[in-house]
């Protein structure tokens, strides 16, 4: 009985989200989300490079590894991301006391993101939160080092958070012109998992119409497979709803629609401003059920801000849900008669099982160099290297 009344207490009152970046692409998203959202929640950047978080205004800095490091960076090696993390463990888990959800920031490939985010999403963890984190990927320019070792970083923060939603910055160069620099990318990428952000608290915080269910959302990650995807759109004037419904599916973190059409679950957060009308909601609903197939799981929360008049904003996470466990069968049992005593047996089959092959790190070889040959690290597994999925 206590356990049902302090889940209702929860739902009653805020849901608080604590937002963190970690390692120098988490700090930019805060700092540029700090710059552009001035009236928002306070905003955390972690890292060990003491420059960075320095120049990262508008956002509580929290360095890790001060005695390790000097307040220098990792110089690229998620090793030293991590223990710096561990070194500085009671201070990270101090910023989730009391918190609902907690959403981390991070770019993978690098030394602190890499190394740092495991061990910062179990401390959130540990705290009794919903952990969710956004991670970039690096872009192919980047180099084949900084894909293997993001491939090895995802592997870790997946069996550290309830989902991941992914943003392959390579991506972003679909929305882009040739005349696009790198600086001018970058920017691009950062803005995009910003503007995500703000969305997702802005579900659970701002005064709404239909006010999102954190329990729906709590249950909508920890039944998906831990992979999700995000994407926040918005679109103004007469036909606002049928614009926004095209740019989801032109976002490039959606595939062009391919991940819109397979979701088995969506979370859709949609902000108008006075003007909004109920027929548009339901407009809006129906044309994403065109999309979704037809056993998809919607939620959806809406609300009015007088900043949206005459536009809307539209935000969808989705997830492929897992179906819920059924009762466990009995394995086939195979009889045969024992002629010798005259009696039958029952001879049990065991249930062919999957192993879990994800990546889990090198162990005690950490610190020894990689066998590297033609840019590919042959240390790391073929199907780490080539995003090949293991089914459980």
């Amino acid at each position: 009985m206590q356990f049902h009344r302090e889940n209702r207490d929860r739902a009653l009152r805020e849901t608080r989200v604590v937002i963190a970046g970690i390692g120098g692409s988490g700090c930019n998203v805060m700092a540029s989300l700090a710059r552009r959202w001035p009236d928002g929640p306070e905003l955390i950047g972690i890292h060990t490079d003491a420059a960075v978080l320095s120049s990262s205004h508008g956002i509580r800095p929290l360095q890790i590894g001060a005695e390790l490091l000097n307040g220098m960076s990792t110089g690229g090696k998620p090793d030293m991301g991590r223990r710096a993390a561990e070194r500085d463990r009671d201070e990270i888990s101090r910023l989730f006391r009391g918190s609902d959800l907690v959403i981390l920031v991070t770019g993978l490939g690098g030394g602190t993101g890499t190394g740092a985010a495991p061990v910062v999403a179990e401390a959130a963890e540990a705290a009794g939160s919903l952990v969710l984190c956004f991670v970039m990927l690096p872009f192919d320019f980047e180099g084949p080092h900084r894909q293997e070792q993001a491939l090895q970083g995802l592997g870790a923060l997946k069996g550290a958070t309830d989902a991941v939603i992914q943003f392959p910055n390579q991506r972003v160069l679909a929305q882009a012109d040739e005349s696009l620099n790198v600086t001018d990318a970058f920017l691009m990428a950062d803005r995009l998992v910003g503007d995500c952000v703000r969305s997702l608290w802005e579900l659970f915080n701002r005064t709404s119409l239909i006010r999102l269910d954190f329990a729906d959302f709590r249950s909508l990650l920890m039944h998906s497979e831990g992979a999700c995807a995000m994407a926040c759109v918005e679109s103004e004037g007469p036909d606002r709803v049928k614009h926004a419904v095209a740019g989801l599916l032109a976002a490039p973190q959606f595939e062009a629609g391919a991940q819109l059409r397979r979701a088995n679950a969506l979370l859709v957060g949609v902000t108008g401003g006075p003007d909004l009308k109920l027929v548009e909601l339901q407009n809006l609903l129906d044309e994403i059920r065109e999309i979704t197939h037809e056993q998809a799981r919607i939620l959806m929360g809406t609300a009015v801000d007088p900043d949206y008049q005459g536009r809307i904003s539209l935000s969808v996470l989705l997830a492929e849900e897992r179906p819920e466990p059924g009762p466990v069968e009995t394995p086939p049992a195979e009889t045969r008669r024992d002629t010798d005593r005259g009696r039958e047996h029952k001879r049990v089959i065991p249930l062919q099982t999957t192993l879990d092959l994800d990546a889990r790190g090198i162990g005690r070889f950490e610190d020894v160099s990689p066998t590297v040959h033609q840019g590919a690290n042959l240390d790391v597994p073929t199907y780490v290297r080539r995003g090949i999925r293991l089914g459980r």
